[in-house]
């Protein structure tokens, strides 16, 4: 399937995620005065799907239903989800809506989309046409529940440094404005974990590695879990 090429200028919205997490711009280095500066950084957005190609995706944000498609690269560090549950890239098709976490890279008037991590809403079971009908609806005035409320989510990433491993868990060290933490991250049978560019287990990780994380947070849980573990390097010890 051919690349799509394309840059959309509908804005997408960020969510925040509320745990401690640092997420920085990526800069261009120092090169040579002439060449633009360039500068990245991660967002989330909810959008519908329009066309697949073997790299790429076209999606139009559900905030423009009238704008230029938006390209959104595919690499082999993409997660794609379904629910809370990892699934393979071809779960991606032409009308399916999902949540993007992307990182965004700008230099002067070029804009460069890398998905990060993207989820599909869980299947909804089919109906067997053979089963029995329904039996026809009471007449009888009835009192109807309150919608449920929608629960967000939030999503982020850090390269941090490992304090413990243990079976289902990792604890990393961040520091931030308020000075430094150290605060627990699950880790469950979904969570992919990265190594010399193969999956590996957790046992595989050891305190003291510094890892990239990509991290889930939701209020219900209150807990903050790991989608996606990647060794970066091992410890260091001083002399």
């Amino acid at each position: 399937m051919k690349r799509f090429v394309g840059v959309c200028g509908a804005t997408v919205a960020a969510l925040a995620v509320a745990v401690p997490i640092a997420v920085g711009n990526d800069g261009g280095g120092g090169g040579p005065t002439t060449k633009p500066a360039v500068t990245c950084a991660r967002t989330v957005f909810a959008a519908r799907i329009l066309r697949v190609g073997a790299d790429a995706l076209a999606v139009r944000p559900l905030q423009s239903e009238t704008g230029k498609p938006l390209v959104v690269r595919l690499t082999a560090d993409t997660v794609v989800k379904q629910g809370d549950t990892v699934v393979d890239p071809s779960a991606l098709a032409a009308g399916k809506q999902a949540r993007f976490l992307v990182r965004v890279c700008r230099s002067a008037d070029r804009r460069l989309v890398t998905a990060r991590v993207i989820t599909l809403a869980a299947d909804t079971p089919s109906v067997d046409p053979g089963a029995p009908s329904s039996p026809a609806p009471s007449t009888e005035p009835r009192t109807e529940p309150p919608p449920p409320t929608t629960e967000v989510c939030g999503q982020g990433e850090t390269d941090t440094v490992l304090v413990a491993v243990s079976d289902g868990s990792i604890t990393v060290r961040t520091t931030s404005s308020e000075g430094t933490k150290e605060w627990s991250v699950t880790v469950d049978g979904d969570t992919v974990i990265r190594k010399s560019d193969q999956n590996v287990s957790l046992s595989a990780l050891k305190p003291g590695d510094f890892v990239h994380v990509v991290l889930v947070r939701c209020p219900s849980a209150g807990t903050v879990r790991a989608l996606r573990i990647v060794f970066l390097h091992a410890a260091t010890t001083s002399a």
